[in-house]
């Protein structure tokens, strides 16, 4: 969920770490951007409102996509559909409005968890 170019984020926004539902959320120090990908898009979000019903949706997107991931992935990690030759690499579609967002994530036989590797608007043609 990366801006154009003339977007940039100007804050970074709690994110929870959900390892303990069997889902991860690497952070920047971690093996993949997730985080910042989800504080990116509250930032985004935030900064196009201009009533408080967007700034209500804007949670509403970050907390539905969170929320998903936690419920989804930590009991039906294998349900959704593979992306790229790796059968553990996955894609888990969120609906939300009239479009949604997609999360990438990667299963890790070892701990039992889905690490989340990115996410995007289902708008955007490619993580970035």
């Amino acid at each position: 969920m990366k801006s154009p170019p003339d977007c940039k984020p100007n804050s970074i926004a709690s994110a929870s770490n959900c390892a303990s539902e069997g889902v991860g959320f690497p952070s920047k120090s971690g093996s993949a951007p997730a985080l910042d990908d989800l504080n990116w898009l509250l930032d985004f979000l935030l900064e196009r409102a201009k009533t408080v019903e967007d700034l209500d949706i804007a949670q509403r997107a970050v907390d539905e996509i969170k929320a998903t991931c936690e419920a989804g992935l930590s009991k039906t990690p294998f349900s959704y559909r593979k992306t790229g030759e790796s059968l553990l690499r996955r894609e888990l579609i969120i609906p939300f409005g009239s479009t949604g967002y997609v999360v990438q994530y990667e299963i890790e036989l070892a701990s039992s968890r889905a690490i989340v590797l990115a996410g995007r608007h289902q708008r955007e043609d490619d993580y970035h």
